[in-house]
């Protein structure tokens, strides 16, 4: 069973609004269906994941479910792409936002065999602060988190959540966007996840010059690019090798036309950051 999901914890009075049970992601693969949307662990009454199967879809379909829940955070929001490297393979990762009073608003993931059996769930970013846009004691919690598998790379899903971030004395919120997979093989070292780089993209909108603070952890070769809303590149900025520590640039686009694009920081194997810009 299911449930309809109350409001996830954030600190203090501060809540995030979970109550939406419709089905937010699915696939089918090897003749099964998996989907997740949100619901309720009734044994604490917090906000979990609802993982539900429809195997033998095309003769004698049958759905069954499981929930998955934290003993400390609320989760919500979850998407699902298949990660399985093989044809009788029904490994998938799903993602989720997650919430409680002593953690700020972030994005974790799981990863399943397609048979109820879960990783630890692993955290992939915790915010920096927790929400109040609206003025009040409620807030919307992202509604939807991205999700898409990498086609020519079997085992990798992009993911996109929501995390809480402090700009000033406001407390707002960003997307964060993660690269995770299941087969150790596709890296030398560790499966690769995006960067937790905070990164501070202003004026947005902007006029004519933007820049840009971050801190790297250590000095590597970057490129700075513009990109439209379909991901074609429009304007290459530079490529450049930066320092370890905080950072900070300033570009002329005077040549941009008005609109909304991606203004993105990549090193060789990863995405440092991509922030959703507004050209006036």
């Amino acid at each position: 069973d299911y449930f309809f999901c109350g409001d996830a914890r954030q600190v203090g009075t501060h809540k995030f609004a979970t109550n939406d049970s419709r089905m937010l992601g699915a696939f089918i693969e090897n003749d099964k269906i998996q989907y997740v949307h949100n619901s309720m662990d009734t044994s604490t009454t917090w906000c979990s994941i609802y993982h539900g199967i429809i195997s033998n879809v095309s003769t004698s379909p049958v759905v069954n479910g499981m929930l998955i829940t934290d003993t400390l955070r609320d989760f919500g929001y979850p998407n699902i792409s298949y990660a399985g490297v093989s044809g009788t393979d029904n490994s998938a990762i799903i993602h989720f936002d997650h919430c409680a009073p002593s953690v700020h608003a972030g994005v974790s993931a799981v990863k399943t065999d397609g048979n109820f059996n879960y990783s630890n769930t692993k955290k992939i970013v915790d915010g920096t602060s927790y929400v109040n846009v609206l003025g009040g004691p409620q807030e919307r919690w992202g509604d939807y988190s991205g999700s898409q598998r990498k086609y020519n790379v079997p085992g990798e899903v992009w993911v996109s959540g929501y995390m809480g971030y402090a700009s000033g004395v406001n407390r707002v919120h960003r997307a964060y966007i993660a690269q995770l997979s299941t087969n150790p093989t596709l890296s030398t070292t560790a499966p690769i996840t995006a960067e937790e780089t905070t990164t501070h993209v202003f004026p947005n909108p902007f006029e004519n010059m933007i820049s840009v603070d971050f801190d790297m952890e250590k000095r590597e070769y970057l490129t700075f690019d513009i990109t439209d809303m379909t991901g074609k590149r429009v304007h290459l900025l530079m490529r450049e090798y930066v320092k370890a520590g905080k950072d900070r640039f300033s570009f002329s686009i005077e040549d941009l036309a008005p609109g909304m694009y991606m203004f993105n920081i990549t090193a060789k194997d990863r995405v440092i950051s991509s922030t959703k810009i507004v050209r006036k």
